[in-house]
């Protein structure tokens, strides 16, 4: 058995927090542990303020970074 830690991946989740469960996810994903996060969002606005991470934009199949 391997020890890595497992991908978590989280689907436009800020678009159904309130803003302080948005604020509280924020820290721990900036806080981080190691493990890899992807985080989707259909709009940039739609992510709380402070959110600092690598971004990418998927259009027409192609993706680029931010």
């Amino acid at each position: 058995a391997r020890a890595a830690a497992p991908v978590l991946l989280l689907d436009d989740v800020f678009a159904e927090l309130d803003a302080e469960r948005q604020r509280r996810l924020a820290a721990r994903l900036l806080a981080g542990d190691g493990g890899q996060v992807l985080v989707t969002a259909p709009r940039t606005d739609e992510l709380p303020r402070g959110l600092d991470l690598p971004t990418w934009h998927v259009s027409g199949g192609e993706v680029s970074k931010a």
